[in-house]
């Protein structure tokens, strides 16, 4: 019989053989025996685990969404002259498990805290609207826009690799690139925040978004 520990440690394996299968393989793609052979387990405690290989990425995703909607409620999300913190330690599993989820799920089907992931980004929202009433970010750009651009900076060239490369004969997670792609965003913010180089913070606020 397991103990509450081994079980703990048990789990955690498989889930962490599972982020990775599915990350590289989707659902359809990836096998519980080799999801198995990664945790160092028996394919039979996937299915005492989690029911089935559905279950297993529903709780793989689950626990990914979870630090996203973690995220969204503590508002850390990257201001502009964040970005390239940000994509430096960008999670490339992370992001591809993301894709697969609309990969899997399509346009129709409900997704996994949806209602929740919207509302809080609807506020994200919210605030860069704030911040550009103030002056704090370029009041000309489309609030829904501008976040979905910070998304894309950080996750475009991690989820279509090939595509960084043929742009710039490089992966996305070369140290190379890396330093490439984190100096062009440090030079974009000052864009985005309507400015060519210098500082338009108002009042000497430090914060680019309003908490």
């Amino acid at each position: 019989m397991q103990t509450e520990h081994g079980d703990r440690d048990a789990r955690g394996r498989i889930l962490a053989a599972a982020h990775a299968e599915f990350a590289a393989k989707g659902v359809a793609g990836a096998r519980v025996d080799a999801i198995a052979k990664r945790a160092g387990a028996n394919p039979q405690m996937i299915y005492y685990y989690f029911d089935s290989k559905e279950g297993l990425w529903r709780e793989v995703l689950r626990r990914r969404v979870g630090r996203y909607v973690g995220l969204l409620r503590e508002r850390q999300w990257p201001e502009p002259d964040d970005l390239s913190g940000y994509y430096e330690s960008a999670s490339e599993p992370g992001i591809r498990l993301l894709m697969w989820e609309a990969l899997e799920y399509g346009k129709d089907q409900p997704l996994e805290e949806e209602g929740l992931r919207f509302a809080l980004t609807q506020q994200w929202i919210e605030d860069i609207r704030q911040q550009q009433k103030v002056g704090q970010l370029a009041p000309e750009l489309g609030p829904a826009q501008l976040l979905l651009l910070e998304f894309a900076l950080i996750m475009f060239p991690l989820t279509f690799p090939q595509v960084a490369r043929f742009v710039s004969g490089m992966s996305p997670t070369d140290p190379e690139f890396v330093v490439a792609w984190s100096q062009f965003l440090r030079d974009l913010a000052p864009r985005l925040a309507g400015s060519t180089g210098t500082d338009n913070r108002a009042d000497g606020d430090e914060k680019r978004r309003v908490n």
